[in-house]
């Protein structure tokens, strides 16, 4: 077995599983500290070890541990991956043992103590506890591929409802099999971009990806910028949004691990003779739903800007479409590639890609110019591919109406009529803008919203003017809760796990006060 397994926490696995060489005693980071182990890690382990016999860890999340092994057991044995895919790949599991909530708190209170006089120092321990100790997220470092689980992921008032959407629908061991294919699928897709390309995508695609990636070096989006902010009154924006780019970037890599995922889990059912249709559809349809969840949570807080510019996890639109090939038996029932994989994901992304940009820039038209210029930029730059510039003199029109035209076509003729229609009326109706996404996207949210701004109407145009500010306010009504709004802050910060260094200290000392 290449995969390797190490925990923060004694734990155990199943006889059938004992190859699996998962290791035990107390480790922070990753497998390398369990196998280079010190002294300090030893004794944390005994300490572990001895609390764990008094008060051990949750039998969810003893189960936790053993539908990972067995998650990480299926990669390691599939003909294709076993080799290059998961060469080198580490899963750490952070279990919520008595002792990793211990120093959890332990971490944590030091540094609101140290904050005053060595903040940056308070900041990097409260940023360390809760990447390395944090039992309430998943997530992967590509580069290392290296997967860091939380067993208590699955709890329903987590870090993130995610995975307790996921358990509620199809049971704790295929949730726990989704989130680690979807990590895995992370790396693997850097992994079958060098052999395989963009797969089956169209050029369109294949650009973008490619744009949307160089955009996301610091560098040359700087460089970008320092043109645009010349010649602003040209391009009709002041720069390059960096979190509108890292959202489309994102979205990208989100689909093909969801999808990947999907897929992963497909061929463990194929392989262990539990595969039917009907499986394969109720799984697509849980992570849609779990998915417009999120992003109807993320809806809730957020500004007017942020309302549709927070797309990096909102991959339903490209899934709609894998549930269609299976509903109409595209796939073939058999254990598939990861060069079928890729492909797969090649087909599905160009609808779910098109679809949200489209439906954001109708919601928010200050992504117009966004999108201008990306276009603009991805036509010079299919002509030099051997070398990229930001060299751009004139911004053409006809390239961004080329480019949507495309997107329009992927998106499908029905759909992009849904979206015309939903955007007149919101304009009948005097509604605000941001309501369009709902229109395409959340039915249910986008009709409450259209009777709240018909009710609001009704009730201005009965107030007297002679009546005070405070009565008007008061007539008003208010719908959100504190409750809501506390819900809402925990899906943010899951949706935006990765904060660079200003927004942690912005997070922390929100925390402090």
């Amino acid at each position: 077995m290449k995969i390797k397994l190490s925990a923060n926490s004694i734990v155990n696995v199943s006889k059938e599983l004992e190859e699996i060489n998962l290791n035990h005693g107390y480790s922070i980071g990753n497998v390398d500290t369990v196998e280079k182990s010190n002294w300090t890690k030893k004794i944390l382990g005994k300490i572990d070890k001895t609390i764990s016999y008094v008060k051990p860890i949750s039998e969810e999340s003893s189960l936790v541990v053993e539908y990972i092994a067995k998650a990480a057991k299926f990669l390691s044995i599939q003909e294709e991956t076993k080799e290059k895919h998961v060469e080198e790949l580490k899963i750490h599991i952070n279990v919520d043992s008595t002792f990793n909530n211990f120093l959890k708190l332990a971490g944590k209170k030091t540094a609101l103590m140290i904050y005053d006089f060595a903040p940056d120092t308070a900041i990097k321990i409260y940023s360390n506890v809760e990447e390395l100790l944090n039992t309430e997220t998943a997530y992967i470092k590509k580069i290392q591929k290296e997967i860091h689980m939380g067993t208590k992921i699955f709890e329903k008032n987590g870090y993130s409802t995610f995975g307790y959407n996921l358990k509620q629908e199809i049971g704790l061991e295929d949730a726990t099999n989704l989130i680690v294919f979807h990590e895995a699928s992370h790396s693997f897709e850097v992994t079958n971009y060098k052999d395989y390309g963009f797969g089956e995508a169209s050029d369109f695609f294949k650009n973008l990806k490619r744009m949307v990636y160089i955009l996301n070096n610091p560098e040359i989006l700087n460089e970008l910028n320092k043109k645009i902010i010349e010649k602003n009154e040209i391009f009709g924006i002041n720069e390059v949004d960096k979190i509108y780019i890292s959202n489309v970037s994102s979205l990208m890599r989100e689909i093909y691990a969801d999808v990947g995922a999907i897929l992963l889990q497909r061929n463990k059912d194929i392989y262990e003779n539990n595969h039917t249709k009907e499986k394969d559809i109720k799984i697509v349809e849980t992570i849609i739903n779990a998915r417009e969840k999120e992003q109807l949570g993320l809806i809730k807080l957020c500004s007017d800007n942020l309302y549709v510019n927070g797309f990096s996890h909102f991959t339903s639109s490209a899934l709609m479409k894998v549930k269609e090939m299976y509903e109409l038996n595209k796939i073939d029932k058999k254990i598939l590639s990861q060069k079928e994989i890729n492909n797969i994901v090649s087909n599905v992304i160009e609808q779910g890609l098109s679809r949200v940009l489209l439906a954001n820039i109708k919601s928010n038209n200050e992504n117009i110019g966004q999108l201008k210029i990306l276009f603009s930029l991805m036509k010079i730059n299919e002509i030099n591919k051997d070398e990229f510039t930001t060299d751009i003199n004139v911004l053409s029109f006809d390239d961004y109406k080329e480019s949507i035209k495309f997107l329009k076509e992927a998106a499908g003729e029905e759909w992009v009529k849904k979206l015309n229609d939903v955007s007149d009326e919101v304009k009948e109706n005097g509604m605000r803008s941001r309501s369009i996404w709902n229109g395409v996207f959340h039915k249910e949210t986008y009709e409450i919203e259209k009777q709240e701004n018909i009710e609001n109407n009704k009730l201005l145009k009965e107030i007297d003017v002679n009546h005070s500010e405070k009565e008007i306010v008061r007539k008003i009504p208010i719908n959100i809760s504190m409750q809501d709004i506390s819900a809402s802050i925990k899906k943010c910060k899951a949706e935006f796990s990765e904060k660079d260094t200003i927004q942690k200290n912005t997070a922390f000392q929100r925390k402090i006060n």
